[in-house]
C-alpha cells in the first residue's frame, strides 16, 4: 500500500474538476467539518432538495482526462506495495490451493465492492429526482465532505458519516502502525539501531514529527512514488540471496518441499492468509479518485476487473516463487537478508519509502480530528501541531509493543482494510437500494415509478446479493480480526518477556 497516499495528487493532474478536488485536501477525507453554511432561500425545503439535486449530479457526471489504462496502471501501482514482502508468508500459512485461488477471489471481491459504490451513485441520482425520497430531503453535506463520505451522508444521514469517519481513521491509523512496526523492523537489520526498542520507537516518533508539519507534501509524495521501484530492487536483492543459497534454503533436491496444499495452521493460518492478501489489495477505498479521474467513468469496473486480475498473478507468482527460496519464512523477507552491505542498503531504501509515506496518511487522520475539533476551516497551527504529534506518537508507542511487521500487516488487512472494502460497500447499496424499492412501491399507486427496473423484483435480488455479500464481509473479518488479535497479544506477551531477559 506505499502508493495509495501519493495517488491524489496524480489523479488531480488529470481530472478536469481541479476546483472540487481542491476542497478535498487528502484522498480520504470524509469530512473537516460539522457543519456548512448555504445561500438563504425563501423555501428552505425546496432549497434544500435543489441543492442536493446539484450535489448529487456534480457526483454523478464528475470525471477527469485519464484513460482506462492510465488508471489501470495506478490501480495496480496503488495496489502494490509493502504488503509484498508478506505474500511469501501467507502463501505458507494459507496452503497452495488457497493461496492461489484465494488470491484471485480476492481481487475479484474487491472490483464487487468498486463496482457496488459506483452503483451508489446510480441509485442517489434516481432518488434524488424524487422531492419525496428521504435524500432530498436532506441538506448538503458539510464542506470539505469526499464521494465516499457523501453516499454515507445521504444514505444514513450525519450517523453514517460520523460512523465512516471512525472507520476511516482506524483505517489510516491501522496503515501508520504497520508502516512504523515495518520501520522499525527493518532497522535491525542495520547499524542505526540501538538494539533497544524504546529508544528507536522514540528516535522514529521525533524524525516522524516534522515530516508531519510540512506544509507542502508534494516532495514526500513524489519520494514515495519510488516506492515500487526501491521495492522492485529489494526484491531482486532477496530474490539473488534465495537463489545463491544464502543459509539452508530449498534448492536441495533432497530436501522436502516447501509447499503444501492446505493452510499450515488451521484457521489461523486461514486468517494470517487473508490479512495479508487483503492488505495487498485495498483499492475500495480510492474508489471515486479513481473514478473522478477517468474520462469515460462508466468503465472503471472493467478497468479494475483487468488490473486487479494482473496484480493477482503477479502476487501469486511471487508468494510461491519466494517461498520455494525461503521455506522457513517467519516473517517478512527482508528479515531472511544476512547483514550485509546489500542488505543493508536494501533495508535502508525500504526505510526511506517507508518513512516518505507515513506522514502521507498522519496528515488526513489529524485532518480528521481537526476538522471535529474546529468547524470553521482554518488551519490552526497549534491544533494541527498537537494533533499530529500526537497521532505520531500515540502509533508508534502501538507499534513498538507489536510483535513484528507482518503480525500487525495481517491484524490490519483483516480488520480495518476488510471492514472498509467488504462490509462498507454493500451495506450502503443494500441501504439506498431499499429506500429506492420503498419509494417506488408507494408510488405505485399513482403509476409514477421512479424507474422500472426498481419496480421489478430487481431491487429484491439485488438486496439479497448485497446482503450475502454484506454477512460474507463481516464473518471473514470478525473471525480473521479475532484470531489475528489473539496472535498479536500472545506474541506481543512473548516479545515482552524476552526483551525482559
Amino acid at each position: 500500500m506505499t502508493d495509495r497516499s501519493s495517488f491524489v495528487e496524480e489523479t488531480e493532474d488529470m481530472t478536469s474538476s481541479g476546483e472540487a478536488h481542491q476542497r478535498e485536501r487528502s484522498p480520504l477525507l470524509l469530512s473537516t467539518a460539522k457543519s456548512s453554511s448555504y445561500m438563504d432561500y425563501s423555501d428552505p425545503e425546496s432549497a434544500s432538495s435543489t441543492a442536493t439535486a446539484s450535489d448529487i449530479l456534480l457526483l454523478v457526471t464528475r470525471k477527469g482526462a485519464a484513460s482506462s489504462k492510465n488508471v489501470g496502471v495506478n490501480l495496480a501501482k496503488t495496489a502494490a506495495g509493502t504488503g509484498i514482502l508478506a505474500l511469501p508468508f501467507a502463501c505458507q500459512q494459507g496452503g497452495l490451493i488457497l493461496f492461489v485461488f484465494g488470491t484471485i477471489i480476492i481481487a475479484l471481491w474487491n472490483v464487487f465492492s468498486l463496482s457496488r459504490l459506483c452503483d451508489c451513485l446510480t441509485l442517489l441520482l434516481e432518488l434524488g429526482k424524487s422531492p419525496h425520497s428521504k435524500i432530498s430531503q436532506r441538506s448538503p453535506p458539510p464542506a470539505g465532505t469526499a464521494t465516499l463520505g457523501k453516499i454515507a451522508y445521504y444514505a444514513l444521514g450525519d450517523f453514517g458519516l460520523i460512523v465512516l469517519d471512525i472507520m476511516l481513521l482506524l483505517l489510516l491509523s491501522g496503515i501508520v502502525i504497520a508502516y512504523e512496526a515495518a520501520i522499525l523492523s527493518f532497522s535491525k537489520g542495520t547499524p542505526f539501531t540501538t538494539h533497544n526498542n524504546l529508544i528507536d520507537a522514540l528516535i522514529l516518533a521525533i524524525l516522524l514529527v516534522p515530516l508531519c508539519l510540512v506544509e507542502d507534501m508534494s516532495s514526500l509524495s513524489k519520494l514515495s512514488r519510488f516506492g515500487l521501484i526501491i521495492l522492485g530492487m529489494t526484491m531482486l536483492v532477496t530474490a539473488g540471496y534465495g537463489v545463491t543459497g544464502y543459509g539452508q534454503r530449498n534448492l536441495d533436491s533432497n530436501k522436502e518441499t516447501p509447499f503444501h496444499w492446505l493452510p499450515s495452521d488451521g484457521l489461523a493460518g486461514v486468517s494470517h492468509w487473508f490479512g495479508c492478501v487483503v492488505f495487498g489489495f485495498g483499492i475500495v477505498p480510492l474508489t471515486f479518485n479513481f473514478r473522478e479521474s477517468m474520462s469515460q467513468p462508466e468503465y472503471l469496473p472493467n478497468t479494475a476487473m483487468i488490473s486487479m486480475l494482473l496484480v493477482a498473478s503477479a502476487y501469486i507468482l511471487l508468494g510461491v516463487g519466494f517461498l520455494n527460496l525461503y521455506p522457513d519464512i517467519q516473517d517478512d523477507v527482508l528479515s531472511e537478508l544476512p547483514v550485509g552491505w546489500l542488505a543493508t542498503l536494501a533495508r535502508l531504501a525500504m526505510i526511506v519509502v517507508v518513512m516518505a509515506t507515513a506522514p502521507l496518511l498522519v496528515v488526513p487522520c489529524a485532518e480528521i480530528v481537526e476538522g471535529k475539533i474546529h468547524d470553521d476551516g482554518q488551519v490552526h497551527p497549534t491544533s494541527q501541531l498537537l494533533a499530529r504529534s500526537a497521532i505520531s506518537f500515540i502509533t508508534v508507542a502501538i507499534s513498538v509493543t507489536l510483535p513484528g511487521f507482518v503480525s500487525v500487516l495481517a491484524f490490519v488487512g483483516s480488520f480495518s482494510v476488510a471492514l472498509v472494502s467488504f462490509c462498507v460497500p454493500p451495506f450502503l447499496h443494500w441501504v439506498l437500494l431499499r429506500q429506492m424499492f420503498e419509494l417506488n412501491h408507494q408510488q405505485s399507486l399513482d403509476n409514477n415509478c421512479l424507474s422500472q427496473q426498481y419496480h421489478s423484483t430487481y431491487p429484491v435480488r439485488m438486496m439479497m446479493v448485497d446482503a450475502v455479500a454484506l454477512l460474507v464481509g463481516v464473518a471473514a473479518t470478525v473471525v480473521s480480526t479475532l484470531i489475528t488479535c489473539n496472535n498479536l497479544i500472545h506474541s506481543g506477551e512473548r516479545k515482552g518477556t524476552a526483551n525482559r531477559m
